[in-house]
């Protein structure tokens, strides 16, 4: 993800100094909108259950859930949570992986509901104000 995220800012360099912007002028930093979807290799698939069903209110998709991995979907997001790191050899999973930034979920629903159902899941919240 960071080569693509590293392969768009050079884009954007590139198409700035197309444009006729100066050279040694930084790219303007971009904010993605929308990641529709992201994989995350998850050694405990009822763990995962228990977060992104439970906790975060996602839909367990049925037609992309195997034996292979959990398909979550929140809202336009899905979350590909593999258990086996790959087809042929079934290696299981054996540490999470982590995102090293943030993702931010659109709901309709109030926090106040999601935040309760959240801790009733036995996670904690932090109101960040960032929102």
């Amino acid at each position: 993800l960071r080569h693509m995220f590293a392969l768009l800012s050079a884009r954007l360099a590139l198409l700035s100094v197309v444009l006729g912007a100066r050279a040694h002028t930084a790219p303007t930093p971009v904010r993605a909108l929308l990641l529709e979807h992201i994989n995350v290799n998850v050694p405990d698939r009822e763990l995962a259950r228990k977060f992104y069903v439970t906790a975060l209110g996602g839909i367990e998709n049925p037609s992309g859930t195997n034996e292979r991995q959990l398909h979550v979907n929140v809202g336009v997001s899905q979350f590909h949570l593999p258990t086996l790191r790959s087809v042929l050899g079934r290696e299981p999973v054996d540490v999470a992986q982590r995102w090293g930034g943030t993702l931010e979920l659109l709901s309709s629903e109030p926090l106040a509901n999601i935040a309760a159902r959240v801790q009733a899941a036995g996670y904690s919240c932090v109101e960040s104000g960032d929102a």
